[in-house]
């Protein structure tokens, strides 16, 4: 596992509203085919961090495990459309949103979420001045903390957007928190799980909250266990030390064909792309439509990240309600053709610290060689990230294989005229403004169709593929909700503990006979 920075927009759905004591959730055979247990305990891995505030914490796996302590004013679904978390009702309009609050909701010392709660969670993340929530709050293309609040009475709170771009709704999933006060203890949440205690750099120990408001989960307990050393976490999983992890694109493939495991695998935020320099003999429109042309991206996957991947032509998560990703046309006759006539020797350049750019490149240039075309690789070999971001500036290149973590919202696609590509484009720069000039997500989602249908015919940047990550479960627990790559351990709270399992375990990915790969999760 690798914890890795991600741009942080929190997933997963509500639950049916309720309050007071809730009891815990029995599914039966009829349901599942196999019985569920009414409670259990699960273990979950954790690296070494610092601090126990949820809003300014640079640990992503506690990160992810508070999750399951605090909620947000929203959440968002499987397509990362806002559903209400903390919310009774909104009232959009422009630039602002009118919060009414939930009633039902306490924090896990009994008292009642209130306005002044809200208030106070967003001006803790913007005194910190750091951490992955300030980002979210951040406008994106101004760089401007530009997310107000106001309180109206104790239920209800107004949001402005003071800034170009959108009030978006997916802003407004950092986490609401109570703080006792001091820097030692865990702030409280609203969450259906408490924080009861943390042993210092060993373990964080956690109780359902039994006054939660919505549907109480099924489990009990919840066990962060630290580990000093990353890569020991999937031998603690294979060992039953830990019951449920992430896995990232190149670590899930040792549980293929285990019957002790299970998994649910989904697209990651991590994207591969190509960006095809103008200032050479990529120049010719012609000639960026051959190496597109050229490119399998299903053989590519299979080839660089052994099937573990999702084709993509947006820069946009798949899963994003955003994401208008289209069909790109391989066709090796087309670019055959093409590069007969001109003949083109194109120059190569990746970052060779990543093994996974090096096994891109290696396709890509078998690929264009294959078509007719001639490659030269630039050598990069010992470069630190800093040598290559410059050369990537300078523009001595005519291909260049990158990769970048996704947003699933298109307020700003900064990497598009940035300054760090030598590319230049009067129309692009027209629809970005018209992104910043937007007022309402229905907008935003037209624009960016309009965008992405733009940068796909020019084929100066190419999305390729976006990695897959996984949650991996012992078998004997299901959730019945999908995960996602930004929280993914809140699918415990739709999880269960079962008395006897199918049997069923990961499959590998298979290739049919027509060479399109399908993968299989039992």
């Amino acid at each position: 596992m690798r914890y890795r920075k991600i741009l942080l927009l929190i997933c997963f759905a509500l639950f049916i509203a309720g309050c007071g004591k809730t009891e815990g959730v029995k599914k039966d055979e009829d349901e599942y085919g196999f019985l569920v247990a009414e409670s259990g305990e699960v273990s979950i891995p954790l690296t070494p961090f610092d601090s126990l505030d949820p809003l300014t914490t640079s640990n992503m796996s506690y990160f992810y495990l508070c999750g399951l302590v605090y909620d947000g004013l929203y959440s968002l679904d499987k397509n990362y459309k806002p559903v209400r978390e903390l919310v009774e009702s909104e009232e959009i309009e422009g630039h602002s949103v009118i919060l009414k609050l939930k009633d039902a909701v306490t924090f896990h010392d009994g008292s009642t979420l209130a306005a002044e709660d809200v208030i106070n969670s967003l001006e803790h993340i913007k005194n910190a001045g750091t951490g992955a929530y300030f980002d979210l709050i951040r406008n994106p293309i101004n760089g401007e903390m530009s997310l107000k609040a106001t309180a109206l009475d104790s239920k209800t709170v107004k949001f402005t957007w003071d800034g170009p771009g959108p009030m978006l709704l997916e802003y407004l999933i950092f986490p609401i928190v109570k703080y006792k006060g001091d820097n030692q203890s865990m702030p409280l949440g609203t969450g259906p799980f408490k924080f009861e205690r943390y042993e210092t750099k060993k373990a964080v120990y956690l109780s359902r909250y039994e006054y939660y408001y919505d549907e109480m989960p099924s489990i009990t307990k919840v066990t962060g266990i630290v580990h000093e050393d990353e890569d020991l976490i999937f031998t603690s999983l294979e060992t039953g030390r830990i019951n449920v992890s992430t896995a990232w694109t190149s670590e899930y493939g040792r549980f293929y064909n285990n019957d002790k495991f299970s998994a649910d695998i989904f697209p990651g935020n991590k994207l591969t792309f190509m960006f095809l320099n103008t200032k050479g003999p990529l120049e010719d429109e012609n000639l960026r439509k051959a190496v597109s042309y050229a490119i399998d991206k299903d053989e590519l996957i299979k080839n660089s990240v052994k099937d573990r991947g999702v084709k993509t032509s947006s820069f946009l998560n798949p899963k994003s309600y955003y994401s208008n990703s289209m069909n790109d046309e391989t066709n090796l006759e087309k670019a055959e053709q093409i590069f007969s006539n001109a003949k083109p020797t194109f120059r190569l350049y990746f970052y060779w610290g990543d093994k996974e750019q090096i096994e891109v490149a290696n396709y890509i240039t078998a690929a264009l060689k294959n078509a007719g075309a001639e490659v030269d690789i630039i050598d990069g070999e010992g470069e630190d990230f800093e040598t290559y971001l410059q050369k990537v500036k300078d523009g001595n290149y005519d291909i260049l294989i990158s990769q970048m973590n996704a947003d699933i919202v298109p307020t700003y696609p900064i990497f598009l005229n940035s300054g760090i590509f030598p590319y230049e484009d009067e129309e692009l720069n027209h629809i970005i403004s018209k992104i910043k000039n937007s007022t309402n997500s229905r907008d935003l989602l037209q624009i960016n169709k309009e965008l992405e249908r733009y940068v796909m015919n020019k084929k100066v940047f190419v999305p390729l593929f976006f990695n897959q990550n996984a949650m991996i479960y012992s078998n004997q627990i299901i959730s019945e909700y999908e995960s996602n790559n930004i929280f993914p351990y809140k699918s415990l709270k739709r999880a269960y503990f079962t008395e006897k399992h199918d049997g069923k375990g990961i499959d590998e990915p298979e290739v049919k006979t027509d060479e399109k790969k399908e993968t299989k999760t039992e």
